[in-house]
């Protein structure tokens, strides 16, 4: 589809990029199906979605980061951390989305096909609290930990049948930790130093279509550490220039940026 770019790495899993370059993952079980993420919903996600599904369709978020959620109006229920609701329903707010287009229109995201009114007009009343650890979609499970860092209701999701690890904004080519709602750097690492010794091989990123090793995931948790942190330089990040941000590569490949008023 035009609008959005699907790659299938491991049997069952689809991961899927949207126009604006985020992803979401579909996990389709013998039984039901778990959609993880929505992106930013500028074209029809469900759509895209249709013809992978089977049985029910269980939506869940990362955190509640706009382009994450604002593709959640295309669902009938969607399911987020209770500790990232508040920060969901102001992302995917009609003044926040009136934004989200403006932004859209200057990148060239937008053709004639995009509905103005019905991206400003979706409800999103159906956001509910994720009371579950778990969803059984039938020789496929999905587990949830909440990891704070990117956001206090952050969450990753391990498939130990296919020894797949769901990183959300934990853990990207460049991963930010430096928004207001963002945890400080201790917080962060001690959330990814207890992803460490997870039995998974695999690893799918919210900012990426590769399919990474875990690995290289255990290198980049092993670089979080004060040697990498005294090495951080100043790197000002357009258009949150009035944040102190400070860039490190805790993996040569990775970049990590935070607010260097919250490093302690």
């Amino acid at each position: 589809m035009e609008h959005f770019s699907i790659s299938n790495p491991l049997p069952d899993i689809y991961h899927i990029e949207d126009i604006s370059k985020v992803c979401f993952t579909l996990v389709v079980g013998e039984r039901d199906t778990l959609l993880w993420d929505t992106g930013l919903g500028l074209y029809d996600v469900a759509y895209c979605i249709a013809p992978y599904i089977r049985g029910k369709l269980h939506v869940v978020l990362s955190h509640g980061h706009y382009d994450h959620a604002c593709g959640a109006h295309y669902f009938e229920s969607v399911l987020v951390h209770p500790d990232d609701m508040d920060l969901c329903r102001h992302s995917i707010s009609v003044s926040n989305r009136k934004t989200i287009i403006q932004n859209a229109q200057k990148r060239g995201y937008l053709d004639e096909s995009f509905s103005t009114d019905r991206y400003l007009d979706a409800v999103h009343s159906h956001l509910q609290p994720i009371n579950n650890d778990s969803i059984d979609l039938g020789g496929l499970d999905v587990q949830f930990t909440q990891t704070v860092g990117h956001t206090i209701g952050s969450m990753v999701a391990y498939i130990p049948q296919r020894q797949l690890l769901l990183t959300g904004d934990m853990w990207n080519p460049y991963t930010w930790l430096f928004f207001p709602e963002s945890q400080p750097l201790c917080v962060y690492v001690q959330s990814m130093r207890g992803l460490r010794d997870s039995q998974a091989e695999h690893v799918l990123c919210s900012h990426d279509q590769t399919l990474r090793t875990m690995k290289r995931l255990r290198a980049y948790i092993d670089g979080l550490n004060e040697q990498t942190f005294s090495g951080a330089v100043p790197c000002p990040t357009p258009p949150y220039t009035q944040i102190n941000t400070y860039c490190c590569h805790p993996e040569p490949d990775s970049v990590l940026v935070f607010n260097g008023d919250k490093r302690d």
